[in-house]
């Protein structure tokens, strides 16, 4: 296959590879974690407490096989090429939102392991609180807006295959983007601590109902990712480029999503 033009400077298929690695060690993790849950699944009592972190890592199991298989597709490219860099970022939105769920299990299962550390020992306040609201507050405030950085930094190989290096029609793109980062570093750094501290806490079903519909979007978002690479995969190719439409839409959905499980986060602490 003839290399296609400017993209000699790329790497996105070696890249992918290592992606697909980091993705299956990640499902690794989860599938870890929640095979250890229900190992130590005693009673109706660490059910109860447990059950979100249940939800969330069965999201982010399934979300993470999703990515990985992804990207060992498109690590199996023989060059990387326009429609790779287009592949790229939509692959990205879904391998962040599944970093996302896994952080998000860990922040709800150190949150279980408190309310059931205190039912046992009948109230007392355990030190996994201040464990659980730390691994809260990087979530929100700095594992968010990175996510959504680096979606969009992902997007720069895009507008280089399309556009070249510096071409003013890329302008527009980037401005969109680095704005909807923007918004989104505001909200983890501003608006976060604003609700946290002066909103009361989602507790009982509520919260439970939050969580569900929360690793149910994250999950569908993902599925979406896939469906869409694959018929990007299929169906274009392996020199063009996608409408710029595309990667703009892609890290809309993402920073709508980021941005509303920042809100849920400030609204579901344990109080």
């Amino acid at each position: 296959m003839s290399q296609c033009p400017n993209m000699s400077e790329f790497n996105i298929t070696v890249t992918a590879g290592h992606y697909s690695t980091l993705a299956a060690v990640l499902a690794g993790f989860a599938f870890t974690a929640l095979m250890f849950l229900v190992s130590n699944r005693r009673d109706g009592e660490h059910h109860k407490h447990f059950g979100n972190a249940y939800l969330v890592l069965i999201a982010a199991f399934l979300s993470l096989i999703l990515s990985s298989l992804g990207y060992s597709v498109l690590a199996g490219d023989q060059e990387s090429s326009g429609r790779a860099s287009v592949e790229e970022v939509v692959l990205g939105i879904g391998f962040a939102l599944s970093g996302v769920l896994v952080v998000y299990a860990i922040v709800l299962t150190l949150d279980a392991s408190a309310a059931h550390s205190a039912a046992v020992s009948g109230g007392t306040v355990s030190k996994e609180d201040a464990v659980a609201a730390y691994a809260r507050n990087v979530l929100a405030v700095f594992i968010n807006p990175l996510a959504t950085l680096y979606l969009f930094l992902g997007m720069g190989d895009y507008q280089s295959a399309r556009y070249g290096p510096s071409h003013p029609y890329a302008e527009p793109l980037q401005i969109y983007g680095w704005t909807l980062v923007g918004l989104q570093i505001m909200a983890s750094a501003l608006l976060y601590w604003r609700w946290y501290k002066k909103a009361g806490a989602w507790t009982g079903s509520r919260q439970d109902k939050t969580v569900k519909l929360l690793s149910k979007t994250f999950l569908a978002i993902t599925l979406l990712s896939a469906v869409g690479f694959a018929i990007i995969e299929s169906q274009f190719s392996a020199c063009g480029t996608l409408s710029p439409v595309i990667p703009a839409a892609v890290l809309t959905v993402a920073v709508l999503a980021t941005g509303t499980f920042t809100y849920v986060l400030a609204h579901t602490h344990p109080g």
